[in-house]
């Protein structure tokens, strides 16, 4: 039965073709309200899945823990197509070399205004199933204490501060401070 999974999600893995780069996972977006339904070719749902696998391997058979490294192997080909334009170890959503944001859209894969900045979930994802060293693990912690934190992202109960930056969470008109280990801020 996991075996049969196991070689349903290899199959599932692209090829390469006019949507999807070979090794990645496909994806769609979806607009219910809009009738919005568009292929969309991203690292993220590549990455998650090879996570996942990986976590499961060495509960599955000799063969299917090879058909997860096979997969593992062609998704890592893909990794370089995301890494951030200037070289550094961080990564995005869509495609950065060459930039293709919101591929398949009408209207915001026409302007840069739409293009996504590097973001935190790609990068650690790739972090996680990609060997690193102790030093790159080290930079990008230091990286990521030097994004900046938007409060409105967080929901106004359980909200937590960070160290080292500090900011208002709306609604509170209390400081609160950008930490690395999270605690609740005080309402």
């Amino acid at each position: 039965m996991l075996d049969s999974l196991i070689e349903r999600i290899a199959v599932l893995q692209s090829t390469g073709d006019a949507t999807y780069v070979a090794g990645l996972f496909p994806s769609q977006r979806l607009k219910k309200e809009l009738n919005y339904l568009r292929e969309d070719s991203n690292i993220f749902f590549t990455a998650i899945t090879v996570f996942t696998l990986q976590e499961i391997r060495s509960s599955l058979s000799g063969r299917s823990q090879q058909i997860v490294d096979d997969i593992t192997d062609k998704a890592a080909s893909t990794y370089p197509l995301y890494q951030n334009k200037h070289g550094l170890a961080t990564y995005n959503f869509y495609q950065t070399q060459p930039s293709h944001h919101f591929p398949n859209g009408r209207i915001m894969h026409r302007t840069q205004h739409f293009k996504l900045p590097d973001d935190v979930d790609d990068t650690v994802m790739i972090y996680l199933i990609t060997p690193r060293s102790q030093e790159e693990h080290l930079w990008l912690k230091a990286k990521l204490r030097l994004m900046p934190i938007r409060s409105k992202a967080y929901p106004k109960p359980g909200l937590w501060h960070f160290e080292s930056k500090k900011f208002t969470p709306p609604g509170s008109g209390k400081k609160c401070q950008l930490i690395l280990t999270p605690a609740p801020c005080p309402m």
